[in-house]
């Protein structure tokens, strides 16, 4: 391994690098306790052909370059990372492969490679550089397997938009962090994981059975987060709200778009409830209705012979016959917006209740980080930010001095039969419905 140390030996390295075709890249963080968001990089090592070289950038066991020179490695090169949206916190990499996406592709599940870790009381920078960079040679080695393994998703469409829209969508929610009090997030998590500027940064994980993000970092679980423990978050702006984005019956508009339902403009589950009640209801018949609606639309076998009668479970139960005849035909469930195949045969139990809530839940996590992206790119410029995302939802810290108009936000997220509610607040658990003129 060359060890990159004057711009002689970078140039050199670098007339060789855009001779070639694709690349896999390491970087490692200074401090592997912290976030990747949180700490500086280390070092980068990439391998080009039978070439390796590694970049140190902070480390005492060698020269630093500056950092600003590995932005000449973003040429057309491709390069592939194990794991993207680490190595993105780190290094801006551009044209970059996640290899464990290619990998949970194939079989439904994340690789389960051990490359140790180091004593919990030492950080990186103060490690042997060479110890550390073994480690990073053998993640570029399961890189390099992997691809030579699955190299043929790489140009097909459903893995080049999970590898961009949805990794991409959930890197730059991660980066921006969420702000609290440091006092009080010590208190309720017991730790204290926010940084100088009072945020804190998740760790998406889309490499799930289902294909739906889990959201846990360091013992917090930002997917699920209880109502106490949403009272440490706030904006960090002055004057600032928590603005949450909120698809109205997402799994029952989803449903509804792919068997062809005429789904309401209002609410879905209200427009349930006179089906189930008659026109005049009240507020019991409503949660009625929709706890009456979950019990079913989650468990299409057991749809009861009177549902049936009801134009949208007939056609649910429809749906998830047609799902498992195309399973028992083809070994495979087609998810309804990116078209990435599921396989059963990787799936414990797999059974057409299972089919339905697996296509369902991959199909929503689609939808989401898709309308998320074009809502990131809006935002890009601008003070208010997307802190979270939730399954069915995103909060936005907004800067009301800012340029981001609420009225452009719910646009730029609504799409075809899919409408979303607005609520805010000074606090995540402290969040009313607001409406706004269009």
């Amino acid at each position: 391994m060359e060890i990159i140390e004057t711009d002689n030996q970078f140039e050199d390295f670098l007339a060789h690098y855009t001779s070639k075709d694709k690349a896999f890249v390491d970087a490692v963080p200074t401090n592997q306790h912290l976030h990747p968001r949180r700490s500086g990089v280390s070092f980068v090592v990439v391998r080009s052909g039978k070439r390796e070289a590694l970049f140190p950038i902070s480390h005492n066991d060698a020269s630093e370059i500056n950092p600003k020179k590995l932005l000449k490695l973003n040429t057309g090169v491709r390069k592939f990372a194990y794991d993207k949206k680490r190595v993105l916190h780190l290094v801006p990499f551009q044209n970059l492969v996640d290899c464990k996406l290619m990998f949970w592709f194939k079989h439904n599940r994340p690789p389960s490679f051990d490359f140790g870790s180091p004593p919990f009381e030492q950080k990186n920078i103060y490690r042997p550089i060479m110890r550390l960079a073994e480690r990073s040679q053998n993640r570029i080695d399961r890189c390099e397997e992997i691809l030579n393994r699955s190299g043929d998703l790489v140009e097909k469409r459903p893995f080049r938009k999970y590898n961009k829209t949805v990794t991409e969508s959930l890197f730059r929610v991660e980066r921006n962090g969420m702000y609290a009090d440091s006092e009080a997030f010590s208190e309720i998590f017991g730790k204290d994981l926010t940084d100088s500027e009072g945020l804190s940064y998740s760790n998406y994980n889309v490499y799930t059975q289902t294909g739906r993000p889990s959201n846990a970092y360091k013992g917090v679980n930002y997917a699920a987060l209880e109502q106490k423990e949403r009272e440490v978050f706030e904006s960090r702006f002055d004057g600032g709200k928590l603005l949450s984005v909120d698809y109205d019956a997402f799994h029952l508009r989803i449903v509804s778009s792919i068997m062809g339902y005429d789904a309401p403009e209002g609410s879905f589950h209200e427009h349930l409830a006179k089906l189930y009640f008659g026109e005049d209801i009240d507020e019991e018949d409503y949660k009625e209705a929709k706890k009456f609606t979950f019990q079913f639309i989650y468990n299409p076998r057991g749809i009861p012979d009177e549902l049936l009668q009801l134009e949208f479970f007939q056609g649910v139960k429809d749906l998830t016959e047609k799902i498992w005849k195309a399973y028992k035909e083809h070994g495979v469930i087609q998810t309804g917006k990116y078209h990435r195949q599921i396989s059963g045969s990787k799936i414990d139990n797999f059974n057409p209740a299972k089919a339905f809530n697996y296509l369902l839940q991959a199909t929503e996590t689609e939808i989401i980080c898709g309308q998320m992206s074009r809502l990131l790119d809006y935002l890009s410029d601008k003070n208010s930010c997307i802190a979270l995302y939730l399954y069915d939802s995103v909060l936005i810290d907004y800067d009301p001095s800012g340029e981001a108009e609420i009225g452009k936000i719910k646009s730029i997220m609504e799409t075809g039969d899919l409408t979303v509610d607005l609520e805010m607040g000074d606090r995540f658990s402290n969040l009313e419905e607001i409406h706004i003129d269009e």
